[in-house]
């Protein structure tokens, strides 16, 4: 399930959010430096290029022996309560349940807590009985209790693009208040 390693010259680094190196295993920003980067484009200077090393917006980590292993999207992470989740964290987790077919994972506003975690859940058989409870109870001890959803929506099915990836962000927007 890696995405393989760096060929040399390049780097592959992974930084925590004040830009410390992380050990392997540890989860992180991906960073990478090469020869090849581009330090502009038509004149305008990248963004995310810090002293030769390129932050993808990407989160991961590298094995010890160097290979990139991917997690998710630096923006779809959720800061609830000053805690960071990583919805697919959350979403594999979810998806180890033998009644759930499909779960997204996503934020909520809030007032107290900034974001809370939510999901969206398909389930396996259309006439199980699968409630918020069952789905909690499930999470408790896989997963810290602040990645645990607040608030969980079934649905029937999600919606999809053509060729059958979930339309994640039309997903969401249902939910945003």
């Amino acid at each position: 399930n890696s995405v393989g390693r760096a060929v040399p010259p390049a780097n592959i680094f992974i930084f925590d959010e004040y830009r410390n190196e992380l050990k392997p295993y540890e989860v992180g920003e991906i960073a990478i430096q090469s020869t090849s980067l581009l330090e502009d484009y038509i004149n305008k200077p990248i963004a995310d290029l810090k002293d030769g090393v390129y932050f993808t917006g990407d989160i991961g980590y590298l094995d010890e022996e160097g290979y990139l292993f991917m997690v998710g999207r630096k923006d779809y992470l959720i800061s609830t309560g000053g805690e960071n989740v990583n919805p697919a964290e959350v979403e594999s987790v979810l998806l180890q349940h033998p009644g759930i077919s499909e779960a997204i994972v996503f934020p909520i506003r809030d007032s107290k807590w900034g974001e809370i975690v939510a999901a969206a859940i398909v389930q396996k058989d259309k006439t199980s009985n699968l409630t918020f409870e069952n789905v909690r109870e499930f999470l408790e001890g896989k997963v810290s209790i602040f990645k645990i959803p607040k608030k969980i929506f079934f649905e029937k099915d999600f919606p999809k693009t053509e060729l059958g990836k979930v339309e994640r962000d039309k997903l969401i927007k249902n939910y945003m208040l």
